[in-house]
């Protein structure tokens, strides 16, 4: 089991600057080489003069230990706004990906997501994402 508070600053064109924070934990099961995690953060996101956007973001893992440095995985994440009265699902994501892990506590990840956002709407917005990721552990 694992608590975060993660904190992201973001400045967009030189002109767009957002800032968010966020409270959550995490808790990881592993069944031979398939491993399961399951994430739930509150997340509160502030730009520049607009009322602070809320949410709470679930999201489920599943990754297969193939070799012990390659690590393919699938995962899952619904996003609930908690400004609305109703209990809407305004986002969705879906990943599929491949974990590599590198010398000296790094590891890179190459992923495809495909979101889905602003699901209220008659014609919600799709976007795919191609990524590379690099990460160190402390």
């Amino acid at each position: 089991f694992r608590i975060s508070m993660p904190y992201r600053y973001a400045i967009f064109n030189k002109k767009k600057i957002k800032k968010r924070l966020g409270f959550g934990g995490s808790y990881k099961y592993k069944l031979h080489n398939v491993g399961f995690k399951y994430r739930t953060k509150y997340q509160k996101t502030y730009e520049h003069q607009n009322l602070p956007e809320e949410l709470i973001r679930n999201k489920l893992s599943i990754v297969y230990k193939v070799k012990k440095k390659i690590h393919p995985y699938v995962s899952g994440e619904l996003f609930h706004s908690l400004i609305t009265s109703e209990y809407d699902f305004g986002e969705y994501r879906l990943s599929i990906g491949i974990a590599l892990d590198l010398p000296q506590k790094n590891e890179a990840k190459i992923f495809y997501t495909y979101k889905k956002d602003d699901l209220n709407k008659k014609n919600p917005d799709r976007i795919n994402i191609i990524g590379l990721a690099f990460n160190h552990k402390w």
